[in-house]
């Protein structure tokens, strides 16, 4: 991804340009400051964006590109129009610029008098300018440190069966970001190992400083990537940790996972690991991958629907994706009902109230499971009550549902409709 949001990035700066533009009167630009602060907003988003992702992009312009792309890239680099300048040069213009907006605003202000009627908007602008660059500068700062963290993590989990891209969304917390990092250990003096806290996982993996030396870990360094990381545990779901406990005197954290207690010491960042720890696990359990609405039982329900999902057939996989932690999941009004998760031989009972034989309909949905990514749907299917109604027999109904959405798969399926009031 060499361009990121550059469309994005090229209409928010033709709308600062055309108001701009707009306000002047005879060659004299009279409310710059106030044009500023009316569209500040809509720079943030597109420049925090590009910034952070520009390390990236200038690596997949070196290495990731085609030959048919580098050979147009070298022809237009020659053209007299760009200065003759390569494309690396112009990446970079984005954070240039931003980086120029206050020095501009300070000049203008420089040579603008206080009585003037846009002073008060150009010290406001300048201000909101200078908030702009430490939002895009602490965005590039975290891109940073997660593409630093991702070599680590990516040794340290590797028999995981699942690949971990730190940079990217969380299976239900949308963008991971990293939270908190620092020493612990196992047991009281231990032995130091180097946890990392992010807003859906906990990563611990024990340390090898070598040269590095016994200066504490520095994300930042110049010299992380010399220190050798190993696996302690496969890194801990913040929303299945249970029971967090924070022992003060003993400076320790105690937590259950997976019906496991685990005990990490904190010696000298106690304060610290118990609250950001407490915060993000608790953050977890609230927005994460909560109970689904339960449904109002007071509403006038007709029958009740038995869905049985018996395996899937010619599901759409990737060619290097086992058939593992797949899952049918159906939905109807706030009842949201699920297999578990494993092979497509689920043999699953799933249930629901109709409220409307003659209008409702299940949203029947596979899914591919995973830890650290959004799960990826493998197809749907919308199941009319009406129409199993309609059918020649009374049921129950073996069915073959055919799924859309996708280039193939079918699930196979019992149905059984029981109307209230009825044997």
């Amino acid at each position: 991804m060499v361009f990121v949001n550059w469309q994005q990035l090229i209409l928010c700066n033709a709308r600062l340009f055309r108001a701009l533009y707009n306000t002047c009167d005879n060659d004299s630009f009279e409310t710059v400051g106030s044009v500023i602060l009316e569209l500040i907003d809509t720079l943030v988003p597109p420049y925090t964006r590009f910034c952070s992702c520009q390390r990236q992009a200038m690596v997949s312009l070196k290495d990731g590109t085609s030959p048919a792309f580098k050979a147009k890239e070298a022809e237009c680099a020659n053209s007299p129009k760009v200065g003759k300048l390569p494309l690396s040069t112009f990446l970079l213009k984005p954070m240039q610029r931003i980086t120029k907006y206050p020095l501009l605003i300070k000049k203008i202000l420089e040579h603008t008098k206080d009585s003037h009627p846009d002073y008060g908007a150009l010290r406001d602008a300048l201000s909101q300018t200078e908030q702009l660059l430490v939002s895009v500068n602490e965005a590039v700062r975290a891109t940073s440190r997660l593409e630093t963290l991702q070599r680590a993590v990516t040794r340290t989990t590797e028999e995981l069966g699942e690949r971990i891209i730190l940079n990217s969304v969380t299976n239900s917390l949308g963008p991971r970001r990293l939270v908190y990092f620092g020493p612990v250990q196992k047991s009281k003096g231990g032995k130091e190992m180097f946890g990392v806290l992010f807003n859906d996982m906990f990563w611990v993996a024990r340390v090898d400083k070598g040269r590095y030396g016994n200066k504490p870990i520095d994300l930042d360094a110049r010299d992380f990537e010399s220190i050798k990381f190993e696996a302690y545990k496969e890194p801990f779901l913040l929303h299945h940790i249970q029971g967090l406990d924070v022992h003060r005197v003993e400076q320790a954290v105690v937590f259950n996972y997976f019906d496991k207690q685990h005990t990490l010491y904190c010696a000298g960042k106690h304060a610290e690991w118990a609250e950001e720890l407490q915060s993000a696990v608790r953050n977890a359990h609230l927005m994460g991958r909560g109970s689904p609405p339960t449904p109002d039982p007071t509403l006038p329900t007709e029958a009740t629907l038995s869905l049985r999902v018996v395996e899937g057939l010619e599901l759409a996989l990737p060619p290097s994706e086992k058939p593992m932690n797949l899952f049918v999941q159906g939905s109807l009004h706030g009842q949201v009902q699920r297999t578990p998760a494993g092979s497509p031989k689920w043999d699953s009972m799933l249930h629901f109230l109709i409220r409307d034989c003659a209008s409702d309909k299940i949203s029947i949905a596979v899914f591919k499971e995973f830890s650290f990514a959004p799960n990826v749907s493998l197809g749907k299917f919308d199941l009319s009550v009406s129409k199993l109604l309609q059918s020649a027999t009374p049921g129950p109904w073996n069915k073959r549902l055919i799924l859309t959405e996708t280039n193939s798969g079918v699930i196979n399926v019992t149905i059984t409709l029981k109307h209230f009031g009825k044997g």
